[in-house]
């Protein structure tokens, strides 16, 4: 009993002492308001997306490649986490089975991202559609910046990788003041204030210069 009383008051007293960071959260209103952005509720989540409506960004397929490669940059709100971060996603199409990769790798001048990612697939008449998504926290949020940061649009390399093979390969490119303007929207909205440590172990990613 005492013990408790004493734990729920020091709690308190934390509560009082630091109101700040209670309040430290993401403000997706002006998302949800904005005619240039798409708010998707994810199917069997309560989770949220806010993609802008110019997007998505078309890629070229290498050749040697069957299939066809699109790219997103947009918002998401994690419910149980309580936070709302950047995402990308890569979305393919192919014909003769799926690419089934753990993860892809981009190629921003000279410096690759290998992220970790979440892989949703549907089959419909022999064609196969993925979407390839990592969340941008930590390093990954360094792709983003130094896409925004190209002096021109350059192409960005993207591959599937499976067991370090690379399955599939393209290039999109990601216009910088795009990507530039998505970035500096979250840190307005309160992205860099939320706690996102958590995600850093969920969302890993190696960096490799050449």
């Amino acid at each position: 009993g005492v013990n408790m009383k004493r734990i729920l008051s020091i709690v308190l007293c934390l509560c009082l002492l630091f109101p700040a960071l209670a309040l430290a959260e993401f403000d997706p209103a002006p998302l949800k308001s904005d005619p240039d952005i798409i708010v998707i509720p994810l199917p069997n989540s309560v989770d949220t997306v806010y993609r802008p409506v110019n997007q998505p960004y078309y890629g070229q397929v290498d050749e040697g490649f069957d299939g066809e490669l699109v790219a997103y940059v947009e918002y998401i709100t994690l419910v149980d986490a309580d936070a709302t971060v950047l995402r990308l996603m890569i979305s393919t199409v192919s014909w003769d089975m799926p690419f089934n990769a753990p993860e892809i790798r981009l190629t921003v001048g000279k410096t690759s991202y290998t992220l970790a990612v979440t892989h949703e697939e549907s089959e419909y008449d022999g064609i196969y559609m993925e979407d390839y998504a990592a969340c941008l926290v930590g390093e990954g949020l360094n792709l983003l910046k130094s896409i925004a940061q190209q002096k021109k649009d350059d192409p960005i390399r993207v591959e599937l990788l499976s067991e370090g093979n690379v399955v599939f390969s393209g290039q999109v490119i990601i216009p910088g003041a795009e990507a530039a303007a998505i970035y500096d929207r979250w840190i307005d909205l309160g992205g860099k204030q939320q706690d996102l440590s958590i995600f850093r172990d969920l969302w890993p990613v190696r960096i490799t210069n050449k």
